[in-house]
């Protein structure tokens, strides 16, 4: 949601893509922006939405707003997808030491079990040994 504010602003708004049909219907709203984001970060069609929206604006004889186009694509590829990856990762690691901790529990209690019966072994030798 926080990205697709400033996308709507800088390309949604932009007077390169005002009056263009594709930016409109990608960027039109906050709504659109999320959905077209989500494509990006997916990388469904990303190439061809930037190329496209890039061509529009050298076009218009917006060279400025075409470098930032090709400059919004790759920072949002590189920011979501570093976010998603750390997030697959985080749930698999995550996973994996939960699956250890309940392992542990098994490995502890059996350690606790031979603790106790060497504890009875000592205290029938000390028991012995006292008169």
């Amino acid at each position: 949601f926080g990205l697709s504010i400033p996308v709507v602003i800088f390309i949604g708004k932009a007077d390169a893509f005002v009056t263009h049909d594709t930016a409109q219907v990608l960027f039109e709203d906050v709504g659109t922006a999320m959905f077209t984001i989500f494509q990006t970060m997916t990388q469904d069609g990303w190439a061809a939405q930037c190329r496209g929206l890039q061509r529009v604006a050298q076009d218009g004889g917006y060279e400025g707003a075409a470098v930032g186009v090709v400059v919004t694509y790759i920072m949002l590829i590189i920011f979501l997808c570093l976010i998603l990856a750390n997030l697959i990762a985080g749930a698999v690691i995550e996973h994996a030491l939960a699956g250890e901790t309940s392992g542990g529990g098994v490995a502890a209690e059996k350690q606790e079990r031979e603790r106790t019966k060497q504890m009875e072994k000592l205290a029938d030798i000390f028991h012995e040994l006292d008169p």
